[in-house]
């Protein structure tokens, strides 16, 4: 059990708390408490580990039980880092590439101002030609970021 809450500790920012009640007789509950800031995006990593059963039932199950959670926080971890770095990436892309399409839309505006003018010393006709650019379409966010993730250790 020991190696378990050690890759545990590692893997928390802060290390771990854990905290041991007796429930009724026979039973105890074990909760492992991940410490660290776990605000915003993070929140889920902060999720505690309740275990309650028999002396018996916890000695057989527990360091299964931690190192199967270790693996979960890890792996949500992992998913994490790489979620942020795709919305950072993808909001970079977005805001050059609506960048990119106002200064063509300017630019295009410039050269139809310009060939406007020209047209109009050359036509003998008095019509009048409006040409109109449409504005740069809209750039979609991405969806909103979970508040906290579930994570179901059955």
């Amino acid at each position: 059990m020991i190696s378990a809450l050690a890759m545990l500790a590692r893997s928390a920012s802060k290390g771990v708390m854990l905290l041991v009640n007796a429930v009724g007789d026979d039973q105890l509950s074990i909760a492992v408490l991940p410490q660290g800031d776990f605000d915003g995006d993070r929140a889920a990593l902060g999720t505690p580990l309740q275990i309650t059963g028999t002396v018996e039932e916890l000695s057989a199950g527990v360091e299964g039980a931690l190192a199967q959670y270790t693996a979960s926080r890890k792996s949500l971890e992992d998913q994490l880092s790489e979620t942020i770095a795709v919305l950072d990436a993808a909001k970079k892309a977005s805001a050059e590439k609506s960048k990119k399409a106002v200064t063509k839309a300017a630019a295009s505006k410039a050269a139809t101002s310009v060939a406007d003018k020209d047209d109009d010393s050359n036509d003998d006709d008095d019509s009048d030609a409006t040409v109109t650019t449409a504005p740069p379409a809209s750039v979609a966010k991405p969806a909103a970021k979970p508040d906290a993730f579930a994570l179901n250790l059955d």
